[in-house]
Order: structure tokens, then C-alpha cells, then sequence
């Protein structure tokens, strides 16, 4: 499971929620990426990384 701080603003929280690239309860301090939000990162890895 990859997790992350909910350490950004709500708004980007709530859109990544919406999409389904994340999911946490509200009370949690972190949100885990789903499937979905994983294979995006990597896409935006590649996309500036070139990995």
C-alpha cells in the first residue's frame, strides 16, 4: 500500500478523491493511492523523469 500525508489542501484532496486516485477516511492523517492513482504517478514519472 503507498500512502501519503494529507498535507495538502483540500481542494486537490478532494479532486484526487473524486477521480479515484486516492482513498482515506476523513479522520485519517493519510490517504493511500489506488490502483488508478498509482499507474498515474508512474505515467507522470516517466513523463518527467523518463523512468
Amino acid at each position: 500500500m503507498r500512502r501519503s500525508w494529507k498535507g495538502y489542501p483540500f481542494e486537490i484532496l478532494n479532486k484526487f478523491l473524486d477521480e479515484d486516485l486516492i482513498r482515506g477516511s476523513r479522520r485519517s492523517k493519510s490517504v493511500y493511492l489506488t490502483k488508478t492513482g498509482i499507474h498515474e504517478a508512474e505515467l507522470l514519472m516517466k513523463k518527467y523523469f523518463g523512468k
